[in-house]
């Protein structure tokens, strides 16, 4: 299915008269371009925060060594920062996950997350975060704002796009 998916996109990309930032410029194009896919290929890809699975009630206890992976020292040179007004590519995305990989051995209350969120997060992404906890809004409802805020959609033809730069190196190994 994937061989003749890729030939069905590939006929639908010759088609298109300009691919800027990978996203198609021709409305008319991307309508008829939309009706052409399948039903089954999604048209705009969302990559979704999930939410942590560790987080713990605030009666609960835990070990006391969970603390230290919350120094800021420690957050900052595990996980690193996030600004999207100094960064080329602004995806909170990476971030997130580098975030669930650090703490996914922990139990964590909910402001512990959010605590984190405050040290990673830097320039305007600060200040909008800031903005969203005065709100009082809970995890979920703040990963769902962050993710509308930085976390790009992407198309099928972002994909095929990309797929299509990719240059191999001569002599480089396959694996």
């Amino acid at each position: 299915m994937i061989t003749g998916l890729a030939k069905i996109v590939r006929g639908l990309i010759d088609n298109v008269q300009e691919v800027k930032m990978g996203q198609l410029t021709d409305k008319a194009n991307w309508e008829s371009l939309k009706q052409q896919l399948p039903s089954d290929v999604p048209l705009i890809i969302t990559n979704k925060l999930e939410r942590p699975q560790n987080i713990i009630e605030r009666t609960q206890h835990r070990q006391q060594e969970t603390l230290s992976i919350l120094k800021p020292s420690m957050v900052i040179s595990t996980i690193g920062t996030f600004d999207p007004d100094n960064e080329f590519l602004n995806d909170f995305k990476g971030i997130w996950d580098s975030i669930l990989d650090h703490t996914r051995e922990y139990l964590l209350y909910e402001h512990e997350y959010i605590s984190i969120l405050k040290m990673v997060m830097k320039g305007t992404a600060a200040v909008n975060l800031r903005l969203m906890i005065r709100e009082r809004l809970d995890i979920d409802d703040l990963l769902s704002a962050i993710q509308d805020l930085y976390v790009p959609e992407q198309t099928f033809f972002d994909d095929y796009v990309d797929i299509n730069k990719f240059v191999r190196r001569a002599n480089e190994p396959i694996l």
